[in-house]
């Protein structure tokens, strides 16, 4: 695999709160991992809570500057995450369904697809409730979906076929199994190794000082660098940096540790911050943080701008 450098480096930024929890369209919500569009234009994530017996779910998308928060569509089932393609118009959700075989019924997850605006394309059968999908950074018909036991599987939208292009007996640590991909699909990180697609070599990360974590995100403009969130340290099986993104540089072997949370709040604790998302232009960060104050509790969505610069 071949990574491209160029004179970047960590740069100051202050984290700041876009979607707060009384701007969320559902009372009590929980919200999924945030999505950027191919444009920077909007970011899109699930909104969802319980009520009742019933889960209640809607599709939402806010500006970078958090000004407005937009139902797109509600949805049904228990979809807790979401994936917007890099590249065309496509947004992925996941359903929940009954599958049937004479007497015998049992529940399976589908990724629905939809453009922007809502509105469905095609629907994917994964037949297992733990994986996570992406689309691919060239084409909005190509999605890659994760099996923990299996490896990493290419779905084609147009021809409905599935092919296995990482066998790989994942050891699952979280849920779901994340990963994210490299421009023109040339390789994929998951847990703690790039698996290169064009040369079939395997590079450990030099994630120092980490048991594993939970998320992560390849920045499209200079993949040198990966931010990851949800560090557990090597000699702790309780204790997280949940407060930090850590920002990798794979070429320079250096990490870089960036406060996640706002400091200015008197009352308020934040803490928990995941899900990471580079921006289109490689310089911002959106996540989900998780707020703890008297009478509001829940996950929000924050930034990080000029993590990188010039």
């Amino acid at each position: 695999m071949t990574i491209f450098s160029c004179s970047i480096f960590p740069g100051p930024s202050k984290p700041e709160i876009i979607v707060e929890l009384e701007e969320m369209p559902l009372e009590d919500p929980i919200i999924s991992n945030p999505q950027w569009d191919p444009g920077g234009d909007y970011i899109y994530f699930i909104c969802w809570n319980f009520e009742d017996t019933n889960i209640v779910q809607a599709i939402c998308r806010t500006d970078p500057e958090g000004k407005g928060v937009e139902v797109v569509k509600r949805v049904k089932g228990s979809s807790l995450l979401c994936e917007v393609a890099p590249v065309g118009n496509r947004l992925a959700y996941w359903e929940k369904e009954t599958m049937e075989d004479g007497n015998i019924s049992w529940g399976a997850d589908m990724l629905v697809i939809t453009d922007l605006e809502g509105e469905i394309i095609d629907t994917i059968h994964t037949y297992e409730s733990d994986v996570y999908a992406h689309f691919s950074k060239v084409s909005d018909s190509i999605i890659y979906v994760i099996f923990p036991y299996e490896g990493l599987r290419r779905y084609n939208l147009n021809s409905g076929q599935y092919e296995l292009i990482l066998a790989h007996n994942f050891e699952v640590r979280s849920f779901p199994l994340n990963f994210d991909l490299f421009p023109g699909d040339t390789a994929v990180v998951v847990m703690d190794t790039i698996f290169s697609f064009t040369s079939n070599s395997r590079t450990g990360l030099p994630i120092k000082d980490c048991n594993h974590y939970s998320d992560c995100t390849v920045n499209q403009t200079d993949p040198r660098y990966i931010a990851f969130t949800g560090c557990q340290p090597a000699d702790s099986l309780i204790k997280r940096t949940s407060e930090q993104i850590m920002l990798l540089d794979v070429l320079a072997d250096t990490m870089t540790m960036l406060d996640a949370t706002p400091r200015d709040t008197k009352y308020t604790e934040y803490q928990s911050v995941n899900s990471p998302e580079f921006s289109p232009d490689g310089n911002s960060i959106v996540y989900k943080v998780f707020r703890d104050q008297a009478g509001w509790q829940g996950f929000e969505i924050g930034i990080m701008k000029e993590v990188l610069y010039n």
